[in-house]
């Protein structure tokens, strides 16, 4: 009964590869929030951590689920359909499913778990734990497909790190990470780590090193690295203690206009 529903009311079935397959639980609910929250509570409760990293905090995307006019067919829930006609009058049912308030309406769900989790962590040194939360590189596609409001995280203070996954070619990571600049151009109270994926073909102390330079250059704070296993088998960790030894001011990039971000909420 807390499985997230399509537009037709059917449970929404989920299938991913490296993820498994099932049925997805639906934000909307409490009691799926409070699961999320008591996962969390328990790991800062009983290990020494410093802070949590929401990795999966989304609904999945378009290689997993059906869209439609580019954005993402779930998020249909009775309590997300029945808070939607509250606050506007409108049956989510009867509108298109790319209408910009019923779309945001769906990502505020998501914001509000994380603020709940925030909420409940315990405090560490009298300060609050520190929440960081992957995102992708571009707004409006993170908002369409996957209802992961980045841009609302860092307004409201629910995040303190984001770390865009955008596993590609460093010139990617390079626009990926300007575009969040861009589109945060007035935020500051947050950290952004770009991550360099090996999966993105950054397997060699060469690519390792111009992804890093893509990243710092885009105006990242820092990188993270997926994952630990492919560096073991590559034999690249003396390549990453290298990147420490990289200095500002890093190479400045001057690719085609295509490359460059456009509006920042696109």
């Amino acid at each position: 009964q807390f499985c997230e529903r399509t537009r037709d009311g059917a449970p929404a079935d989920y299938g991913a590869q490296d993820h498994g397959a099932g049925r997805m639980f639906s934000y909307a609910y409490p009691e799926v929030r409070q699961f999320f929250v008591d996962v969390h509570v328990k790991m800062a409760s009983e290990f020494p951590i410093d802070g949590v990293m929401l990795d999966y905090i989304r609904f999945p995307g378009d290689e997993y689920v059906q869209c439609a006019n580019g954005v993402n067919l779930l998020g249909y829930a009775e309590p997300m359909v029945e808070s939607f006609k509250a606050k506007t009058g409108l049956d989510a049912r009867r509108i298109p499913n790319n209408s910009p308030e019923w779309m945001h309406h769906r990502a505020d769900f998501v914001t509000q778990t994380i603020r709940e989790i925030r909420e409940a962590l315990p405090k560490r040194n009298g300060q609050q734990m520190e929440i960081s939360a992957c995102t992708g590189g571009w707004i409006s596609k993170d908002l369409r497909i996957d209802f992961r409001d980045w841009r609302s995280w860092v307004q409201q203070g629910v995040v303190d790190t984001l770390c865009p996954m955008i596993y590609k070619a460093p010139e990617v990571v390079w626009r990926g990470t300007k575009a969040i600049r861009e589109t945060l151009r007035d935020q500051e109270n947050y950290t952004l780590l770009s991550s360099l994926a090996m999966r993105g073909g950054l397997n060699t102390p060469e690519k390792l090193r111009e992804g890093y330079e893509h990243a710092m250059s885009g105006g990242a704070d820092g990188i993270c690295i997926y994952r630990v296993e492919p560096l073991d088998e590559a034999g690249l960790w003396d390549a990453v203690a290298g990147l420490r030894d990289i200095e500002p001011p890093y190479p400045e990039y001057d690719y085609p206009p295509f490359l460059h971000p456009r509006d920042p909420n696109d």
